[in-house]
């Protein structure tokens, strides 16, 4: 192995002041804290063969979670072989372990140690960034031990503002959190920041805009010398940002809304049982068309013109935990309330422990019967005289699957001229659903076997016929002109196969909408740092509860299981009392929320997330963000803390999400969008609750 080659720095020319000078995007504003800067650390030809060096053999790899996208190395003093690196690289290393570590020490009075030392190598492409942190990790011995960050710029030219990449610093409310930008710093060539880490200095790196260069840097920590004792810090959970709402009692108000308003396929028992039965093993799925057509294309039309005056928005922070924008109670327009009221009403909460299985029934409408509870067998099959739904086997049946892959498919919806001749009841009855004698599941009748048979071949032929080449995996409204517009439309339910290959095999129907099962975005779940992408239905559906409680970097923990396991730990009231909070967001480029240890949100127990979106019918493209990801985010000192992917649910207009989280450190987290996503959308984001214990702390519940 060749020696290092040594390399002189620079370190005379140094800038240490309270401003940033030329360095700075606003040369004279104070900063929130200090920077010592070295222009032209290195000769230009130590500069060129470092850069190459780097580019040439230094391998990279994607990280991307709630907090950045970018690519990083590995520490390249203790997890690269030396023999691999070239002279110039080590030197480099030597250059910062002692010249640069001298100089700061003189510099700042720190005693910094020369063997504890962090140095990777990060490459920002088009829309990469780093949201705000602090670097200041008070819970990790070897973390918290962090003195000085660093970052030397490998730019081949001088970037500007309009190529995004700036280290930007940020201005604090009296509370320590991070509000505003103070100021930025372009990527410079051959320049190195350094900068001390503790609770205020808050920083990001700015998402890159440009396309056709990116951003080169070679950035660590500095840490004290010798052992700092970590005295135990009590987790302080921020203020609750929310209201919460206990169920609205059904009127005739609400009665009519959800009749006009909402597909009343729905609300059958039928179509509750089949959500149900699926949701009970994957805990989550995707309602599609849960609004008749017309009302929600009313209700996109509203809040498009709402967000289109800036007044009417409220942003929602602080930023090292969330940043997006509130649609303003007062600014919503009459529908969008209607539409918010209903989902909060006593008889939402009734239909959703229906499709979920969960205890959301309200106390005022509890009896002493048996509760909310699927006892059927999923071997069971529907039948009803007003149904057309078939269920329809697959000829090959592995003997190992104690499940067969099936496709379950509602009857075309009826036409207003059948129901007014009597011949079908337009809308399910309301009360029926909070009457839990109408909760029993429907099983087939005997001697009707050989029919539905019959009704299956005639059905599957229709469908080859009319869907040939569409699978499940597009989750797009396929139309048919013979549908009209104002027509309730019927949910098809598509359930995935463990074999990815046969699921191509299932169709949609054109016309009708579909209720998409267990069905990930390809290359939306990840692992780990999520390096890699895994189908979300290997993550959630496909263990036994043996499997699902093992933390490893292959095997996930799925939300249900791991509620069903962290319940016997926590005591658990057997009388529910459920209640919800929800609010309009608005969201728009730079939009995210993340899964800080201290958020509120992250120290929730349990709860149902339920999301309808607005105004999104465009393509979704991951790289772009936008999308809704949830992880197993308990932390495991075997595991190195490692947080886990488990899905990501992918925005869609008129497309209900529901998604449970249960108390074993299941977080969900909005990634950030990037420039390139193609617009703005809205979401009626709502969260409910079993009961009050299922918050960090105890809150006031509103009627």
């Amino acid at each position: 192995m060749a020696p290092p080659t040594p390399l002189r720095g620079n370190l005379d020319n140094v800038w240490a002041e309270n401003t940033l000078g030329i360095y700075g995007e606003h040369p004279d504003k104070e900063t929130p804290f200090k920077f010592q800067i070295f222009p032209d650390l290195l000769e230009n030809d130590d500069v060129t063969k470092l850069r190459d060096d780097i580019n040439g053999l230094v391998s990279l790899r994607l990280k991307s979670n709630d907090l950045f996208r970018f690519r990083q190395s590995k520490d390249i003093k203790t997890e690269i072989p030396q023999n691999k690196l070239t002279p110039v690289i080590l030197g480099f290393i030597e250059l910062m372990v002692g010249q640069v570590r001298e100089k700061l020490q003189q510099l700042t009075g720190f005693k910094l140690s020369n063997t504890s030392f962090d140095i990777t190598v990060s490459r920002y492409d088009v829309n990469h960034y780093l949201l705000c942190h602090n670097d200041d990790i008070r819970d990790s011995l070897k973390l918290h031990n962090r003195a000085l960050a660093f970052i030397y710029y490998l730019n081949t030219r001088q970037w500007v503002k309009e190529d995004g990449g700036a280290l930007s610093m940020f201005d604090l409310d009296e509370k320590g959190e991070p509000v505003s930008v103070n100021n930025r710093i372009p990527p410079r060539p051959n320049t190195l920041i350094v900068f001390k880490t503790n609770p205020t200095s808050w920083h990001s790196v700015e998402e890159v805009y440009c396309e056709d260069d990116f951003r080169l840097s070679i950035n660590g920590w500095f840490h004290f010398e010798g052992a700092i004792k970590l005295n135990e810090i009590e987790k302080v959970i921020e203020p609750c940002p929310y209201v919460f709402l206990r169920p609205r009692p059904v009127d005739e108000r609400i009665e009519k809304i959800l009749h006009e308003t909402f597909n009343p396929e729905y609300l059958s028992t039928k179509t509750c049982y089949l959500v149900r039965r699926r949701f009970k093993q994957a805990s989550e799925i995707n309602l599609t068309n849960f609004l008749i057509n017309d009302k929600f294309k009313i209700i996109s039309a509203a809040l498009k013109n709402v967000v289109a005056d800036e007044n009417n928005l409220e942003h929602v922070g602080p930023l090292n935990k969330r940043n997006y924008l509130r649609i303003k109670e007062e600014a919503l327009p009459q529908l969008c309330k209607d539409v918010r009221d209903a989902f909060r009403s006593e008889v939402f909460f009734m239909l959703l422990g229906r499709l979920t299985g969960l205890d959301l029934q309200p106390p005022s409408l509890k009896r002493d019967d048996d509760p909310i509870e699927d006892s059927s067998s999923d071997e069971e099959l529907l039948s009803d005289v007003e149904s057309d739904i078939v269920i329809e086997h697959d000829d090959v049946k592995d003997d190992d699957d104690d499940e067969d892959e099936e496709e379950l498919v509602a009857g075309p919806s009826k036409t207003d001229e059948e129901c007014a001749r009597g011949e079908f009841q337009p809308y399910p009855d309301i009360h029926a659903l909070i009457d839990e004698s109408s909760i029993d599941d429907p099983v087939i009748e005997e001697g009707q076997e050989e029919d539905e048979e019959e009704e299956e071949e005639e059905v599957e032929e229709e469908e080859t016929e009319l869907c040939d080449g569409i699978t499940p995996t597009i989750i797009e409204e396929v139309q048919d002109d013979n549908v009209e517009e104002n027509q309730a439309q019927v949910p098809t339910v598509v359930e995935a196969s463990e074999n990815e290959a046969s699921v191509s095999a299932i169709k949609a129907i054109p016309g009708i909408p579909t209720i998409i099962i267990d069905e990930p975005e390809p290359g939306c779940s990840y692992k780990g740092d999520f390096e890699e992408s895994k189908p979300a239905s290997e993550n959630l559906s496909e263990r036994s509860p043996s499997e699902r409680s093992k933390r490893s970097l292959d095997e996930p923990s799925t939300s249900r299981a791991a509620s069903e396991s962290s319940s016997k730990s926590r005591k658990r009231s057997k009388v529910s009392d459920p209640f919800t909070r929800s609010e309009y967001r608005h969201l728009t480029h730079g939009a995210y929320t993340m899964c800080h240890d201290h958020s509120y949100e992250v120290n929730e127990r349990t709860a149902l997330d339920a999301v309808l979106h607005f105004n999104h019918d465009f393509e979704v493209n991951h790289d772009n963000g936008g999308y809704i990801s949830y992880m197993d985010g308990k932390s495991d000192e075997s595991e190195k803390e490692i947080d886990y992917l488990l899905l990501s649910i992918a925005p869609m207009s008129n497309c209900l999400s529901l998604v449970y989280r249960s108390d074993d450190g299941n977080i969900r987290f909005l990634k950030r969008l990037t420039k390139a996503h193609q617009g703005s959308f809205q979401a009626l984001d709502c969260v409910y609750y079993e009961q009050p214990d299922d918050l960090p702390t105890e809150e006031k519940i509103e009627e």
